[in-house]
């Protein structure tokens, strides 16, 4: 067991380093949906509670949602070469996979939080809500990834 965790961090650190990578403007334009739902929640969520219709149960998924897009901001702090990948990540193929991990975790955060929207703000009941996401959100994903692996064997 030890010297598997020997042998993925030797792999990790083996990984080439891409020093100019900046943020695309996917990125970026996923992050500012994220940030602007969670204001929104928050707004909705403090004028439900001050008119007193549901606001209870608002401010508790509004804090739900606020807590899973900052934990999910978590990965943001590492460099994507610490991240793991289906692909042996090589010279010419490391800016291609930095930029895709980076930007499937914006979905995943958009995703995430955006799964909180009927309950916050149109008052819909949580199963509802669960039951949609997955339905569109899980096959997303995996379209996704397939998409990727596909396009990097190419």
């Amino acid at each position: 067991m030890k010297d598997m965790f020997e042998k993925a961090s030797a792999e990790k650190a083996s990984r080439p380093e891409v020093k100019d990578l900046e943020r695309s403007f996917i990125e970026i334009l996923l992050h500012i949906a994220v940030v602007v739902l969670v204001i929104t929640y928050w707004y909705e969520a403090i004028d439900a509670y001050r008119t007193r219709r549901n606001g209870d149960t608002r401010i508790l998924f509004t804090t739900i949602a606020s807590m899973g897009y900052f934990f999910l901001m978590i990965p943001e702090v590492m460099h994507p070469r610490e991240y793991n990948y289906l692909n042996k990540i090589t010279e010419e193929n490391a800016r291609g996979e930095y930029v895709g991990a980076r930007i499937f975790l914006g979905c995943v955060r958009l995703v995430g939080v955006a799964a909180f929207s009927p309950i916050t703000l149109a008052g819909w009941s949580p199963r509802v809500v669960l039951a949609l996401v997955s339905a569109i959100s899980i096959p997303s994903m995996v379209a996704y990834c397939v998409f990727r692996a596909k396009r990097v064997k190419e």
